[in-house]
């Protein structure tokens, strides 16, 4: 993903001019970011953000931006060129000498997979209304690269027998103790991330700060799932200790496939009805079972099977599982019964 996120700034620069940027990638569920690019970003303005981002109502945040139609906003069309107004400005942006921010939620076929954000620097002019267009025609064809390279980089490492790894943080985030598996887990999140974060990798960041701002958020979930350099998906998990001083406990371990096939379905771009089937194909139902499943014929579901097969790149139902849940490809096939 390094590679894409290289040549997408790059190429942005030349069309819409910036002083920094930022580009994550999100688990769709939770909206919370699980890798991060930065270009002329202070790294020490990550945690502001972060906090700006998760925490009470502010302009221009993801959660809002992927029920615009536009999904695209821009900090003083927001405030109306009072950029103090801002969360995001006066804790992330002011302190570190930037002026205003261009950003838009990337989404394909509905699903948010990321958020570019372009800032100024404080002495420049800010963005307007073209730059804002520019960026919004763009915005889909990010998104949908974006999302082709998350299925690209399906993992083909065999699962690790690691069980859950454990982490516990102080109050001011910073790491206490880990056992071995998560201070693995910790070392290989970090490389997700342009640059090396100093401290946490970016997703578990983004998790510890949604647990901090549960109360005012609309989503409220403290856990996102990754795809790991190695190839292996893992979920993180944020808790706070019940001992009073604010500490919290990081889980991170393999993501379970029921889990993960809604996120990998979604990464191929299927229908809704295509969708449907390849649920029931995960299951491991027979063709038959799922036309009187959706009271459809036999074959119009051997027409969505085929757009199926065709999409993910897989001959069978037995592949597709593989395809799916990381497994070998030598499981049953009931699914391709007729």
């Amino acid at each position: 993903m390094s590679v894409f996120n290289d040549a997408l700034l790059t190429r942005l620069g030349a069309v819409i001019g910036f002083d920094g940027a930022f580009l994550a990638a999100v688990d769709p569920a939770t909206l919370l970011y699980t890798r991060a690019s930065r270009r002329g970003m202070p790294s020490e303005a990550s945690s502001a953000f972060l906090a700006a981002e998760l925490g009470v109502d502010d302009v221009n945040q993801l959660r809002q931006l992927v029920r615009q139609p536009s999904s695209v906003g821009w900090l003083d069309q927001a405030t109306g060129g009072d950029r103090r107004a801002a969360r995001r400005y006066r804790e992330a942006m002011e302190p570190y000498g930037l002026g205003d921010e261009l950003r838009v939620a990337l989404l394909a076929d509905g699903t948010c997979w990321g958020l570019l954000c372009l800032h100024r620097a404080q002495a420049r002019a800010g963005f307007d209304a073209a730059d804002a267009a520019r960026l919004g025609r763009m915005a889909p064809h990010i998104a949908g690269a974006l999302r082709r390279t998350l299925v690209a980089e399906q993992a083909t490492a065999e699962p690790t027998g690691d069980g859950p790894g454990v982490a516990l943080l102080s109050p001011d985030g910073s790491l206490r103790s880990s056992t071995p598996a998560a201070a693995r887990w910790l070392a290989e999140l970090a490389d997700l991330d342009r640059a090396r974060p100093r401290n946490l990798p970016t997703v578990v960041e983004s998790v510890v700060e949604r647990l901090s701002s549960a109360g005012g958020g609309a989503l409220g979930v403290a856990r996102a799932r990754v795809l790991a350099p190695s190839g292996q998906w893992l979920t993180v998990h944020a808790s706070r200790l019940d001992d009073d001083t604010g500490s919290v406990a990081v889980v991170i371990e393999p993501t379970r496939p029921t889990e993960l096939a809604p996120l990998v379905v979604a990464a191929y771009g299927l229908t809704a009805r295509e969708s449907e089937v390849t649920r029931r194909l995960l299951s491991g139902l027979a063709r038959k079972t799922i036309a009187s499943e959706l009271r459809i014929s036999l074959h119009t579901v051997n027409d969505h099977v085929k757009a199926v097969f065709d999409k993910t790149g897989v001959s069978s139902a037995g592949e597709l599982r593989a395809q799916v849940f990381r497994q070998g490809a030598g499981g049953p096939r009931v699914s391709d019964q007729r």
